[in-house]
């Protein structure tokens, strides 16, 4: 059986590589060090040490550390290598299809709202596609929320900017927020 879950950081130091313990705030997320290159989750597996890595980023090895430990409450099995780690974690997450959650939150809309609210909300959304070049949901970074801007300060006055960028900011936090 596994006991805890920890999440290591590799720092760089002048007399090598060497892993270090990840503290915690007091709001409880994780403080990562300045010189912290690599992040790593280490457990015990049926008497052996595992150590999975976990990424290059604090929030994300952390993300990673909770779908283990949730797995664990579960009863669920976990992953020895770092093979099964990956894909234990992709189907545990879900990846929500960008395209598949603006089909149903216009069709939400549709049933909610009036007519002009609708339409206002599906020309957002369906714009927004246009310009996005992304699949997943988890893939979208502010980049992409910048391109959409400039392209909307190509076409419409600045009003008109600011509402359709925050239906298309509303429709991105209702499909984050519905599991």
């Amino acid at each position: 059986m596994a006991t805890a879950i920890r999440l290591y950081q590799r720092l760089d130091s002048t007399q090598g590589y060497r892993l270090v313990l990840v503290e915690y705030s007091r709001n409880g997320s994780p403080i990562a060090r300045p010189h912290a290159t690599a992040f790593y989750l280490r457990y015990r597996l049926n008497g052996r040490r595992i150590c999975l890595p976990a990424g290059s980023d604090v929030l994300e090895a952390d993300n990673k550390r909770k779908v283990l430990e949730a797995r664990v409450a579960t009863g669920s099995p976990i992953p020895a290598t770092a093979e099964a780690a990956a894909t234990t974690v992709a189907a545990v997450n879900g990846r929500k299809v960008i395209t598949t959650e603006a089909a149903e939150y216009v069709e939400r809309t549709r049933k909610s709202k009036k007519y002009k609210t609708y339409k206002g909300y599906k020309d957002a959304v369906e714009l927004f596609l246009t310009t996005c070049k992304k699949t997943y949901l988890d893939e979208l970074t502010r980049d992409d929320m910048i391109a959409l801007k400039e392209v909307l300060k190509s076409k419409y006055a600045l009003q008109t900017v600011f509402s359709t960028f925050m239906k298309v900011l509303t429709f991105l936090n209702a499909s984050v927020s519905r599991s």
